[in-house]
């Protein structure tokens, strides 16, 4: 037996890790707020952790720009200004709208019955008052078409993109009520890909975040 022949040993991840995915999970879905503060004992006791991984998934965090540290001891998550949001929101656009884009041919029938099934799921959500739970929804919903598109590197900006703008989406929460079919862009999409309709799904998945960008904007410039 050679040495090529010897299986791959499973890497499991560490404590450090695992709080660094479960941190940047709850803001990349809106469960902290802007310029909320976040202490590395806030991170262990929340994550039953000790304070060690914990304070090394706050910095690593803080590198990545997901957080920032605004004093000696203070580290807080971001707060975006309009000019942020039109800038990541036209990225969004094109980044995502590509993605959902070369998602299509990789959708198969059983993709498209999870899509249903998670937007059954988030529609349900809506009618409730479970906000938070609406927004890892819609987060999962977005993420299914968009690591179908087979370009691991445009999810990962995608992602970063979403960490970026996660933490503003709760404000949502306190804007006017929806319009009457607010779901309609997801079923746009839906039925874009049972037709393999690229064009039908890209324009949907961007008239969709058009929609919450400008939600967004609005609420902005009613606290200006």
């Amino acid at each position: 037996m050679s040495i090529d022949g010897i299986a791959p040993v499973a890497r499991h991840k560490t404590l450090a890790e695992d709080t660094y995915d479960r941190l940047r999970q709850a803001i990349k879905t809106g469960n902290v707020m802007p310029g909320e503060k976040i202490s590395a004992r806030s991170v262990a006791d929340s994550a039953k952790v000790s304070f060690t991984p914990a304070r090394e998934a706050v910095a690593r965090l803080i590198s990545e720009g997901a957080l920032e540290q605004s004093g000696p001891k203070t580290v807080v998550v971001p707060t975006l200004t309009i000019q942020d949001l039109a800038e990541i929101n036209a990225i969004r656009r094109n980044v995502e709208g590509l993605a959902a884009e070369l998602a299509v041919a990789n959708f198969q029938n059983a993709d498209i019955e999870e899509l249903e099934a998670i937007q059954t799921l988030y529609e349900n959500t809506r009618k409730s008052t479970s906000f938070q739970e609406s927004l890892r929804l819609n987060e999962k919903f977005h993420f299914k078409i968009y690591r179908a598109c087979g370009l691991p590197r445009l999810v990962a900006i995608i992602e970063t993109l979403w960490i970026q703008i996660g933490p503003s989406f709760n404000l949502l929460n306190s804007a006017d009520p929806l319009p009457e079919n607010p779901h309609q862009f997801h079923r746009d999409v839906i039925q874009g890909m049972k037709d393999k309709d690229v064009i039908k799904v890209r324009q949907a998945i961007q008239t969709d975040l058009e929609f919450g960008y400008e939600r967004l904007v609005g609420l902005y410039k009613q606290k200006e």
